[in-house]
């Protein structure tokens, strides 16, 4: 067999691993909660809504902003008003999905089959639920079961197919699935098809090969269940295959799995103590376990033996050393960062943050700041990081211009109106100051700390 047969999609990890970025002053920025504004002056109140289509469409709301528990409770309130309509349990459904609270999500999508027997959508929610909880005998008994040919029955009917064995089953699916319109992404289809295509030339393909692929391919496609099932038989056979290895620690990293993936992941670095992508990998099962100073290490193994994309090593070496309060360290990886990584404003978010906070070193937050706005120059973030080191630094003319400059590229962005309310507040213009926290509260998202932080500021100038 070859060496280095499959190769990891690192940038596809590296959207999940990724820790969201700071939003400006998240101190005191309290739960995901949208914090009412109270006070006799300019009160704000928010209604709470009481009706199912307002529950629901709040509910949509949230989940469009990722907010994926706010979202299940509307859900939830939504179905106590109308136990009888289906809608309500297949979005809570799909809100415990994107919680990764699978058995959750499987009670939901249970109760839709059975109050609509004959729905094969439902039935499909279903089968799926089961093979993200890992039921594969079962989903496979659903997909079995269906009296009309749908996209998805013979999609996943086909993953099972190629998890169980019966590949020219499952290639069989897979090409009626490619005719047939559904839900599933093309890609997707195109993807296994490929996999069956590639493994049929090699002179002398074994099947722990076509098993690998089938792995890398359900990984691909987001299987990350079938992926650490099909790894872990692969490995009870052939238990020195160092790219499977590395796919089951991948996998239990992505379900959360953090102690079992650094066990697969150490057995991969036996196995080959210089391939980077098992310290960057390694490097995320020791942070997502607070295992700071261990993520540390094997994230810089990772740039020593060439790891790319760099800036996701760079990025959770900043991180990690962040939590371990190691502020120079993680604001020296961020000013590396900045310098390799031109794709994103939000990078320098974070580093501006700990200058002011922590390093209190307001002449490297204004060069931050600055290099954003050359950077960055129609981009309101920028201006208004800028305008955050000149409220600092008490260059209050400065900070207003940077202010207008944010505002005449997004009169609207509410972070700027946030600091519009912070540089009013130093101008001594209460009223002002009010203005500009109720509008950054009102243009916030719903659970967007923004919105907590300048209803804590609106609060306290109407205390006084």
């Amino acid at each position: 067999m070859k060496n280095n047969y499959l190769q990891i999609g690192v940038v596809s990890l590296s959207t999940f691993l990724i820790v969201g970025i700071f939003v400006l002053f998240l101190k005191g920025a309290g739960d995901f909660v949208k914090t009412d504004l109270i006070g006799a002056d300019g009160t704000v109140k928010i209604t709470t809504p009481v009706d199912f289509t307002t529950r629901i469409k709040k509910g949509d709301s949230l989940m469009g902003s990722e907010y994926y528990s706010l979202a299940a409770s509307e859900y939830a309130f939504a179905i106590n008003l109308q136990p009888e309509n289906t809608e309500a349990y297949v979005k809570l459904g799909k809100a415990y999905k994107a919680l990764m609270e699978y058995d959750k999500s499987l009670a939901e999508f249970k109760k839709v089959k059975e109050m609509d027997p004959q729905n094969l959508e439902f039935a499909a929610l279903y089968g799926e639920a089961l093979i993200k909880s890992e039921q594969f005998q079962e989903a496979q008994s659903i997909f079995d079961s269906f009296t009309k040919e749908t996209q998805e029955g013979k999609y996943y009917g086909a993953l099972l197919d190629s998890y169980f064995g019966r590949f020219d089953d499952a290639k069989k699916k897979l090409e009626k699935a490619k005719i047939l319109s559904g839900s599933i992404p093309e890609e997707y289809i195109e993807r296994f098809l490929t996999t069956y295509s590639n493994f049929k030339i090699e002179k002398d393909g074994q099947t722990a090969y076509l098993n690998a692929l089938l792995t890398q391919a359900f990984i691909d496609c987001e299987e990350f269940q079938l992926a650490k099932g099909l790894a872990l038989d692969i490995l009870g056979s052939k238990s020195d295959y160092r790219d499977v290895w590395i796919m089951l620690g991948y996998s239990q990293l992505k379900t959360n799995l953090y102690a079992d993936a650094e066990q697969s992941l150490k057995e991969a670095k036996k196995l080959d103590a210089i391939k980077p992508e098992t310290h960057y990998f390694l490097g995320n099962a020791y942070f997502f376990q607070n295992k700071y100073e261990d993520a540390v290490n094997e994230f810089e193994l990772a740039v020593l033996y060439g790891f790319k994309p760099e800036t996701e090593a760079y990025r959770k070496i900043a991180e990690s050393q962040l939590f371990l309060k190691k502020y120079e360290e993680s604001l020296e990886a961020y000013e590396h960062l900045v310098k390799i990584d031109y794709t994103d404003i939000s990078i320098f978010v974070r580093p501006v943050w700990i200058a002011i906070t922590y390093i209190v070193d307001l002449d490297r937050a204004l060069s931050l700041a600055q290099e954003s706005v050359s950077r960055f120059p129609n981009e309101a973030m920028s201006h208004n990081l800028l305008a955050w080191v000149y409220i600092e630094k008490n260059e209050l003319d400065k900070a207003d211009q940077e202010i207008k400059n944010a505002y005449s590229i997004d009169p609207n962005f509410a972070e700027a109106h946030y600091n519009a309310g912070r540089l009013r507040e130093k101008q001594n213009n209460p009223e002002g100051a009010k203005w500009e926290y109720k509008k950054a509260y009102e243009l916030s998202k719903s659970g967007d700390s923004i919105s907590a932080l300048a209803s804590e500021r609106y609060n306290a100038l109407i205390a006084q």
